[in-house]
Order: structure tokens, then C-alpha cells, then sequence
């Protein structure tokens, strides 16, 4: 516990907290549980919790559209910018699956590893060595 250093009123200071800093009285406190920071008041985030949101405008974090399946991370417009294994990023900034037998991918023709007991063979994953 430490003291506020304006009121000399006690305060929490947990190290695994996020923490914000109010302007009156000046005083440390925990973020919503959104922001990974904060600053100015707990809702005012500066950055947020996981890539599965992005920070507004208006300095809240909102959690990425349910609809951009397989999307890792998204920007402030609610447009995909990585996509999760098994998915590349189409030109639209939306995730499309990659073929079957690719693990991970560049494109619908671009396997980058192979799913498993495929083999990798000039860009494609195939069932046997040729």
C-alpha cells in the first residue's frame, strides 16, 4: 500500500493491475477490464486487453465484429489486418479458410506449412513424395 501524493489517503498499487492515473485528487487505479491502459479516468483506454479489440476514437476498446471469422487482429474500422492459421487475408481485409491440406497460407493457391501428414512440395501439400 502507498500513499496518494496529494491527499495522503491510501491506495492499492498491485503489480498485475493495470493501472490509471486520475487528474483530481491524483490518484492510481485500476483500468476497465477492457484497456490494458489508461489514462485520465479507468474508461479512457490507451491501449486494450488483446488484439480481438481495437481502441476507438472516443478511447474505449470494442471487442472485433463476431462476423470476421478467423480474423487474429482488426483495426478501428472493423477490418481484418491477421488472420488465425488456416486462414489468409482476402483483399477485402476478411479472413477465407486456406485449402484443406494446407496448415497455414498466402493465398487459396499458396499452402505455407502442411496439415498434418501432407508433404510440402513446391508450395502445395500433398499426400506422398512424388
Amino acid at each position: 500500500m502507498t500513499l496518494d501524493v496529494l491527499s495522503g489517503s491510501p491506495f492499492l498499487a498491485g503489480k498485475d493491475a493495470a493501472k490509471h492515473l486520475t487528474t483530481n485528487p491524483l490518484r492510481c487505479g485500476e483500468c476497465n477490464s477492457l484497456c490494458s491502459e489508461c489514462d485520465s479516468s479507468a474508461e479512457t483506454c490507451t491501449s486494450c486487453v488483446s488484439d480481438s479489440f481495437y481502441l476507438t476514437k472516443a478511447q474505449t476498446c470494442e471487442a472485433c465484429d463476431v462476423s470476421l471469422t478467423g480474423c487474429m487482429r482488426c483495426n478501428n474500422d472493423n477490418s481484418c489486418l491477421l488472420c488465425d492459421d488456416g486462414f489468409f487475408l482476402s483483399g477485402r481485409e476478411r479472413c477465407v479458410n486456406c485449402d484443406a491440406s494446407c496448415e497455414t497460407c498466402d493465398n487459396s493457391d499458396t499452402c505455407l506449412t502442411c496439415a498434418k501428414s501432407k508433404y510440402f512440395h513446391k508450395d502445395a501439400c500433398i499426400d506422398s513424395c512424388p
